[in-house]
């Protein structure tokens, strides 16, 4: 059993392998359709979930469209490099995933 947030994504395991390279985390657990990934054995834990009907939310919102729901702060020692680090590895893991289907 495992404490943590859960997040629906279509690709489960590409996601957490994005936020464990992002984070300096490492993938604690994997199956098919579930992804953990921890800071530690002690936490925390986000848990990714295989969601194959998923809507990727729109920003800013539109009507009609799949609204934000959430989001996560993280405390950062230098805004502009972690926020093009962040930047690399989102246009990284896009690639990857865009070149699968």
């Amino acid at each position: 059993m495992w404490w943590g947030t859960a997040i629906e994504a279509p690709d489960s395991s590409g996601l957490a392998k994005f936020y464990a390279e992002l984070l300096s985390w490492h993938i604690a657990h994997e199956e098919l359709g579930t992804a953990i990934v921890a800071a530690s054995p002690q936490g925390p834990l986000f848990v990714f979930h295989q969601a194959d009907a998923y809507g990727a939310p729109v920003w800013p919102p539109a009507e009609g469209e799949q609204r934000p729901m959430m989001h996560f702060d993280f405390r950062v020692g230098d805004l502009d490099s972690a926020f093009a680090e962040a930047a690399l590895f989102s246009y990284c893991y896009r690639q990857v995933a865009c070149s699968a289907e």
